[in-house]
């Protein structure tokens, strides 16, 4: 089973080439549109997660739950398998488009025997920008 260490909302992710370790550009607290729809390109949603066991395959997916508790599943990973104790994902959305002003939650879940279960979750609000 995984540990969620952190979950970071971000523009773009850069990985050292020797270090395999992951630079965040621009991570976001909140964000502000002018109007709605607000469409987002390049959005990067990285975790990091721990586990003891290096030889377990993990199901493991990403959703994002609107203001209103609509569920959607933006990327599913099968098979998985931590090259180490350590775990970084890294999936990016070239877009995501936001349908209405709220706040959201961005969650990552992993498939156990008795279903899904929250490893980590981060909210991001979505307002409206002053004129």
């Amino acid at each position: 089973m995984l540990t969620a260490e952190y979950l970071i909302l971000c523009e773009k992710v850069i990985t050292d080439d020797q270090t395999k370790k992951p630079s965040y550009i621009n991570a976001f607290a909140d964000l502000n549109a002018p109007q709605i729809p607000a469409q987002m390109n390049g959005l990067a949603v990285c975790a990091l997660c721990r586990t003891k066991n290096t030889k377990d395959q993990h199901k493991l997916r990403f959703k994002v739950i609107s203001p209103n508790k609509e569920e959607t599943i933006l990327y599913d990973m099968e098979n998985i398998l931590a090259p180490s104790e350590h775990l970084f994902i890294n999936f990016v959305a070239n877009t995501f488009i936001f349908n209405m002003f709220g706040n959201y939650q961005f969650q990552i879940e992993e498939k156990t025997k008795n279903g899904w279960k929250e490893l980590i979750r981060r909210e991001l609000a979505l307002t409206k920008k002053p004129d």
